[in-house]
């Protein structure tokens, strides 16, 4: 697939509202932090190409 046909999808993590057809991952970084998301996903298609998530990983482990 040419590059040009390439599109991104940034996905806002609290509400699950979609923004998409970004031409470039810069600019669905740059839209996300415009519209000032805390939490965001990037994908190229199907595939997740970054995750922000402040913190997300300071949550701790379930009990089992």
């Amino acid at each position: 697939m040419p590059s040009s046909l390439k599109e991104y999808h940034l996905v806002d993590l609290l509400t699950g509202e979609s923004f998409g057809g970004f031409a470039s991952l810069a600019g669905a970084r740059d839209e996300a932090r415009a519209s000032g998301l805390m939490r965001w996903d990037i994908f190229c298609g199907n595939v997740r190409i970054e995750r922000h998530d402040p913190g997300g990983d300071d949550q701790a482990s379930p009990i089992v």
